[in-house]
């Protein structure tokens, strides 16, 4: 596997910033890949506030930029962006019934919860997946009860 490369990926998730020794406050952001391969990218860290504006992205906006491998995060979907490669593209919009954030989620891929914690419990490594699109299932609760909900909501 390439230990640097050029990565393009839909944001999915942009994970609440924390304090870190090196960075004055980091986030991680999670995307889907947009290249050959679908799957997940995690891109850590992301110095967000420090970016310039012209790289700050929003969630499900296409972002390329630099990355390479970390040395010290062994899950496969792990990379460190490059400072300073950050580069902002299109939005994925919810035109459609939301079609185009939709096909590219679901490129990822689907998973089982169970298969999911089977997987990780001899901890992660380049073949133990952490990120994940997992369908759940509603059994019939419903909360908060619809009694409960205010017309204007409905």
């Amino acid at each position: 596997m390439a230990r640097q490369r050029e990565l393009s990926l839909m944001i999915a998730v942009k994970a609440a910033p924390v304090p870190t020794a090196q960075l004055q406050e980091s986030m991680c952001v999670p995307g889907i890949d947009l290249g050959s391969e679908p799957g997940w990218i995690r891109l850590f860290p992301i110095p967000f506030r420090d970016l310039a504006d012209d790289s700050k992205f929003r969630k499900y906006e296409e972002v390329t930029l630099h990355g390479k491998r970390s040395d010290s995060d062994r899950r496969p979907e792990s990379w460190v962006p490059i400072e300073g490669s950050i580069r902002t593209g299109r939005f994925f919009g919810t035109e459609h019934g939301w079609s185009a954030r939709r096909d590219r989620i679901a490129s990822a891929g689907e998973w089982d919860m169970c298969d999911l914690i089977a997987r990780n419990r001899s901890g992660s490594g380049p073949e133990t997946p952490s990120l994940a699109v997992v369908r759940f299932l509603v059994l019939g609760i419903f909360w908060p009860p619809q009694s409960a909900l205010q017309p204007s909501l409905l």
